[in-house]
């Protein structure tokens, strides 16, 4: 493996410096054992798969994934499995097809390689153990798929990444958040002073191992990659092997055609020309939620014709990580004047430092929800150079330079599935919104009507200035968060009408609220599948802590809320919101808080603008939802961890149920349970997954959701190898 690593180097130096190339090759030879340089998991001992690198393209700067799909792998599936696999047929897997982008989408949605472990993918598996239609011999044939595969990754990967991997991550670690050798980095990286840094001193056993177009290709690699928030590149990326733009539009008014849609979304997109929106306020308008009433107010609601809003200060969502009281998640929705009749409805989310709008609609014909996710760019994510200042400011919500429009339908077998929270039952059962706080005193939503609201307000209030504008709410109506106007919404919407509102047996009743009244008649949600009781919870954390909600460290403590998380924790119900009314820490506000107010004032410049998204309490991160809870077992872990995407209520013909928490149920997607060989290989395909670095986007779980820690992901894969029947070199030490 070693001669591989040295095979791989003079390769990738080559075309740089003869010198630096030699440097290499000697130095990894003296002090191997010193730097230990990282290799691949691949065991020669357990695989006769011997792989030759090869290394003719590693020369050129990296290319796109798909033309790397086209110079590699590509022409091998279209000359031997193109009769099977490559045509419009929804019965088989299309990783054939003559287009590269459904053959490309079709390989992702269906885990069929593995970049990290190219002898694992599962068309090698099929060919090796399965002896699948092989076209010569299959042990040749596997050797050729897996050897196109590595090609693939070769031509895909930059020389700046290569040189990373090699000489910075054993100290800096893959994702650049460091190892007991170093810490993470100081962000945002300099590119000028990271230049000088890395010529100067890095790597510190011998500097100049590393200089010249090695330095220079190494820091522009890591100006891309950690400058750039992982949600903002998870979002981006975990989305590319879908259609985009005009096709998907194409696509999209297609689908609701041919399912009868009559909503917002089909009024406004499916039309000869397509609209321009260049920024929030252009959708919002579209939508019908635009603000049209700047000026200062006095009385609330906030006055119609305006939308109405909550803003929240934690949320279980998809923009979980981005969501706190300085940044906070919005709601903006439909004023219940403006509503005269229940398709009138409409309900958008949004969260600066993502790059999408969750849009919810209700159909005119049948009055069913329906879910679309708005992905809009910027200039800079051509570039792959977006700061946090473009990011996590004002500056988010405007110069936009393309859209998309995906469907609930699109999304289903991606991280950004809407009806694995929205259709917890599965499919054939109704879907429902999510207000896990529905009550008074609503405990992470924004108000000026509760001691935690205000709380909320007064950390918001400390980083942004008095014009600053969110979401396109005039700075003087930001105070109208009203979430008794959501909750009233809420419990008014679906089912037949007329029905009288019900009170389920320990659930609190709809919230008395002047003004708040439902705008339809009683049919709604007013008991979620996980209900977070506000107002029993944050009275037992105040009697164990006075100071809460202002000072919530130490936190707090609640024998109601601890037995909703327990049963998340069992895989029960998705993520229950954070029992205190703060999830950040006291410190991090303030210096993050600091930050965007001196950032606001011109005190910073954009490429000192920080994260401020980091402001969340370490000790608590799996009561907040981002960790699994502490001491579980490997089967714990994958419940906890897992149970949300992969359990057998949801859509089962799609390829991310050929992995499901109930290993006896794991499904083939066609109506049938793996079994055997089959799903021992889909079991080898997760492994494999949960090793993969946090910037990969077949991490699992995805960081969107949660975070394992070493320990946690080798207790997982005990557990997982513990419940195989035959030999997977996943599972070999």
């Amino acid at each position: 493996m070693f001669v591989d690593v040295l095979r791989k180097l003079n390769a990738v130096f080559s075309t740089h410096s003869l010198f630096i190339g030699s440097l290499v090759i000697a130095f990894l030879f003296t002090l191997n054992a010193c730097i230990k340089i990282p290799q691949t998991n691949r065991d020669s001992t357990t695989d006769s798969l011997d792989f030759q690198m090869n290394t003719t393209h590693v020369n050129s700067r990296a290319i796109s994934d798909n033309l790397a799909f086209e110079q590699s792998l590509h022409p091998i599936l279209l000359a031997n499995c193109r009769n099977c696999h490559g045509s419009n047929s929804v019965t088989t897997a299309q990783f054939a097809h003559i287009d590269t982008t459904i053959a490309i989408n079709e390989i992702a949605q269906s885990n069929l390689i593995d970049k990290i472990l190219p002898e694992q993918s599962g068309l090698v598996l099929k060919l090796k153990n399965q002896l699948h239609n092989c076209w010569t011999t299959c042990e040749q044939d596997a050797f050729t798929i897996a050897n196109a595969i590595v090609q693939w990754q070769e031509l895909s990967v930059s020389p700046g990444e290569t040189f990373y991997n090699k000489l910075c991550s054993t100290c800096h670690g893959i994702d650049g958040k460091g190892t007991t050798r170093a810490s993470a980095f100081v962000l945002p990286l300099v590119e000028n002073q990271l230049l000088t840094k890395i010529e100067a001193t890095m790597p510190p056993a011998l500097p100049s191992l590393c200089n010249v177009d090695c330095a220079i290709e190494v820091a522009q690699y890591m100006l891309n990659t950690f400058n750039t928030p992982t949600t903002i590149h998870n979002t981006i990326t975990a989305l590319a092997t879908l259609p985009t733009g005009s096709q998907q539009l194409s696509d999209l008014c297609t689908e609701l055609i041919s399912i009868n849609r009559a909503d917002i979304i089909s009024d406004v997109f499916c039309n000869p020309t397509a609209p321009v929106i260049t920024n929030l306020g252009d959708l919002q308008e579209l939508l019908g939620l635009a603000f049209t009433t700047p000026n200062p107010i006095q009385t609330f609601p906030i006055p119609y014709p305006n939308p109405e809003f909550v803003l929240s200060g934690h949320s279980t969502s998809l923009v979980a990580k981005s969501t706190s009281a300085i940044n906070p998640r919005v709601i903006i929705f439909t004023h219940s004047l403006n509503a005269q009749k229940l398709s009138d409805m409409v309900i958008m989310g949004f969260n600066r430092g993502e790059q999408f709008v969750e849009i919810m609609t209700i159909d005119r014909n049948n009055s069913q929800l329906f879910f679309y996710l708005f992905v809009f760019e910027k200039a800079c994510n051509k570039s792959n150079s977006c700061t946090n200042a473009d990011l996590l400011t004002r500056e988010v919500e405007i110069n936009w330079t393309d859209y998309t429009v995906y469907s609930q339908t699109n999304l289903k077998n991606t991280v950004f599935d809407c009806l694995q929270c929205h259709q917890p039952d599965g499919p054939g059962t109704p879907s429902i919104i999510r207000m896990q706080e529905l009550n008074f005193p609503w405990t992470h939503f924004f108000s000026m009507d509760t001691e935690g609201g205000n709380a909320l307000y007064s950390d918001y209030l400390a980083a942004h200035t008095e014009g600053d504008t969110y979401a396109n709410i005039p700075p003087a109506h930001i105070i109208a968060s009203r979430p008794e106007s959501l909750e009233a919404v809420i419990v008014s919407i679906a089912g037949p009408p007329g029905a009288p509102a019900p009170t389920p047996s320990g659930v609190p009743a709809p919230s008395p609220s002047p003004g708040a009244a439902p705008p339809f008649p009683w049919n709604g949600f007013v008991e979620q599948p996980n209900q977070f009781n506000s107002f029993l919870i944050e009275d037992e954390v105040k009697i164990s802590n006075p100071q809460q909600p202002i000072i919530n460290d130490p936190p707090g403590i609640s024998p109601t809320w601890s037995s909703i998380y327990e049963a998340s924790v069992r895989g029960e119900f998705i993520q229950v919101p954070y029992h205190d009314v703060k999830v950040t820490d006291p410190i991090k506000l303030a210096t993050m808080s600091q930050a965007y107010n001196d950032y606001l004032n011109g005190l910073i410049t954009a490429a000192d603008f920080p994260d401020i998204r980091d402001v969340f309490l370490e000790s608590k991160l799996a009561e907040i939802g981002f960790k699994v809870k502490p001491g579980l077992d490997g089967s714990g872990i994958i419940i906890h961890a897992c149970t949300q995407c992969h359990n057998s209520k949801l859509d089962q013909t799609i390829s991310r149920a050929r992995f499901n928490v109930d290993l006896t149920m794991m499904s083939d997607t066609q109506g049938g349970v793996l079994m055997g060989i089959e799903r021992d290989n889909e079991i080898a395909i997760a492994i494999n997954r949960l090793r993969l670095a946090n910037s990969d986007i077949h991490l699992m779980p995805p960081v969107l959701f949660k975070t394992l820690d070493p320990a946690e992901i080798e207790l997982a894969v005990q557990y997982l190898c513990s419940q195989i029947t035959s030999a997977i070199a996943s599972c070999v030490k």
